[in-house]
């Protein structure tokens, strides 16, 4: 790095000839930055790109520079100064080389990035900080992913839930809220199923199995043409063995569900069957 003259005065001399003897030292950088600690953004910045090339592993001194650098533009629109926090999310990149074990920095660097609105972005960060941080500190991370996820919505907010649930199935339920909310009826589906099936799962809304298991018929029977690839007739007879108290309200989802599809003739054998409960279907009119 090419040292620019016209930004040392003669006040710094002394700074610099002990900068020369050790510049792998830290304190001797820390001193320079107090000693020139009122001086505008870019004096300071050309000592703090020197001392972080110098010692690119200090966690203090991109911290104080990454800092000063966020201060800087705290007042500017990211928009209309895009490149001016364009130049501080790659000070954040280079910090992330050797310092991507600091859950810290993919904090800040989150929390700068979200100011930004910039979701693809964002969301490839997110994702990186969770493969290079160790499990103990995914909790800090999602802490901020999962807000973020929820108003970004649509295909991202699904993703990262999708992603989420993995580790945390107690959060299912919340998941599938997201997905109904936007119509994703299909893994909404899927994913009750699937915590059907767990014999570890418990609702954290109080939920019973048999209310977990209308609710899924009750996805299955209003949004048929999304149930491609699942067995509903087998779900629902499923469930009309083991919840046998209940057979009625089943056996009237089912009949729905026929409904729905237009297999009216499933409908006229049900309704027929003198084994079956007494239960007035309604058909559709011609």
């Amino acid at each position: 790095m090419s040292i620019d003259l016209a930004l040392i005065g003669a006040s710094d001399e002394a700074y610099e000839e002990e900068l020369l003897r050790n510049p792998y030292v830290l304190k001797p950088w820390i001193r320079y930055l107090d000693h020139k600690h009122d001086r505008p953004i870019h004096e300071r910045a050309f000592i703090f790109e020197r001392a972080v090339k110098d010692l690119p592993g200090s966690y203090k001194l991109w911290r104080m520079y990454l800092h000063e650098r966020m201060e800087h533009v705290e007042d500017l629109n990211p928009a209309t100064y895009e490149k001016e926090w364009e130049k501080i999310n790659y000070c954040f990149e280079r910090s992330l080389v050797l310092l991507h074990k600091m859950p810290r920095i993919w904090l800040e660097y989150l929390q700068f990035l979200l100011k930004q609105c910039k979701i693809s972005h964002s969301r490839r960060v997110f994702d990186r900080a969770l493969r290079a941080l160790p499990l103990t500190q995914h909790s800090r991370i999602w802490k901020l992913y999962l807000p973020f996820a929820e108003s970004a919505a649509g295909e991202t907010g699904y993703r990262v839930y999708k992603r989420y649930i993995r580790n945390h199935p107690e959060q299912s339920e919340h998941y599938i809220e997201l997905l109904l909310d936007n119509e994703y009826y299909f893994e909404a589906a899927n994913t009750y199923i699937h915590i059907l099936n767990d014999p570890n799962f418990r609702s954290l809304e109080g939920k019973s199995n048999y209310e977990l298991w209308m609710e899924l018929c009750d996805i299955c029977v209003h949004h048929p043409s999304e149930m491609t690839g699942i067995n509903v007739e087998q779900i629902i007879r499923s469930g009309i063995a083991k919840f046998s108290d209940q057979r009625g309200k089943l056996w009237t989802s089912l009949a729905t569900y026929w409904v729905t599809r237009g297999e009216l003739e499933k409908v006229v054998l049900f309704q027929n069957s003198s084994h079956l409960l007494r239960l007035e279907i309604p058909l559709k009119k011609e």
